[in-house]
């Protein structure tokens, strides 16, 4: 993966450090950017697949850019103490083991899963891990801020939990899933075109009916003044379930092209008389990430330019609503 796409994906999830998983490498199992690093655009590392878990390398690469180093300095902004930790530490009667905390570079014989540390505290089966001039443990907490701040926090934010298709009409539950924070309030609405909502209870639980396919939307509002929205689209197939549109999943009907698309696509559909018409995208988890309404439309066909350059690489779904009808389709975008 080229780097822009790297760093494009670090944005859209928000993330401080990026480990690149690689299926082979030359001569080594894992390879951090810099040790401690300052500037986010370098908080990456690479690490061999098939020595992520099993050498600990993913843990000992992390720790890198938050600041850890090998058994000796070799980095010029590794501080001094900032060294792996060993010992020789005896098993059986006449049987010892080489043994280090994770950091090592050196041959050992067993990688422990512990940072170096001159906490009195910190031991393994008895044998202290580190002392005052081997102390990782020490340096990834002084370092650790630093990195956490290359992407600012997510807001507040609040997911929904509940069937996304029932297969009989009749009362749902649904639980609105925030973040760690005061909750005060969660307001509940629902709607069957995705524009037009009605209040449906209020609380962190909410039974909904379910009749038809149906938009449901939560609001949390946090005691500190912060709020959070999710909708999710409920699919109805069922025996005296309303269907309210006529729905139509094609490839044909109102293709799409290109598909899959990088920054641009265009969706042709025809009119047979004059019809309302509105366009949904919504990602597959059925949140809605573009709503629009293009009132009244003529007969004819037609074709609307999508620009999708500020969605994350991902499989979409066009909901494009022609008067009584629904259409379906599929939009891939990649990078």
């Amino acid at each position: 993966m080229r780097a822009q796409n790297v760093l494009s994906l670090r944005d859209a999830y928000n993330a401080d450090i990026v480990i690149q998983f690689r299926l082979n490498a030359y001569d080594y199992g894992g390879l951090a950017n810099d040790i401690a690093v300052s500037d986010p655009n370098k908080s990456l590392a690479i690490v061999v697949l098939s020595h992520a878990i099993t050498y600990r390398v993913t843990a000992h690469e992390i720790a890198h850019l938050i600041g850890a180093g090998h058994d000796y300095i070799d980095y010029p902004t590794q501080v001094s103490y900032a060294k792996a930790y060993s010992w020789e530490q005896q098993t059986s009667p006449g049987v010892y083991v080489r043994r280090s905390t994770i950091m090592s570079n050196a041959y050992i014989q067993e990688r422990i899963a512990y940072f170096s540390s001159s906490s009195a505290t910190a031991k393994f089966e008895g044998y202290p891990v580190g002392d005052a001039t081997h102390d990782n443990a020490r340096r990834i907490n002084e370092w650790s801020p630093t990195v956490g701040a290359f992407k600012h926090s997510p807001g507040p934010n609040v997911s929904m939990l509940g069937p996304a298709v029932v297969f009989a009409a009749g009362n749902y539950t649904y639980e609105a899933v925030y973040q760690c924070r005061q909750f005060q309030s969660a307001c509940w609405q629902t709607s069957t075109d995705g524009f037009n909502y009605t209040n449906a209870g209020t609380g962190e639980f909410n039974s909904i009916y379910i009749g038809q396919e149906t938009y449901v939307r939560v609001t949390v509002t946090y005691v500190w003044g912060g709020t959070a929205t999710t909708t999710r689209i409920i699919s109805a197939f069922c025996p005296g379930c309303r269907t309210g549109t006529k729905v139509v999943d094609t490839d044909t009907e109102s293709p799409i092209y290109p598909n899959p698309a990088n920054e641009e696509t265009t969706l042709k559909f025809t009119l047979t008389e004059k019809a309302e018409v509105s366009r949904m995208i919504v990602d597959m988890a059925g949140k809605p990430v573009e709503r629009l309404n293009f009132g009244s439309m003529e007969a004819g066909t037609h074709e609307q330019k999508i620009n999708v350059r500020s969605l994350p690489p991902a499989v979409y779904m066009i909901n494009l609503r022609l008067g009584s009808k629904t259409v379906r389709q599929k939009l891939l975008i990649v990078r």
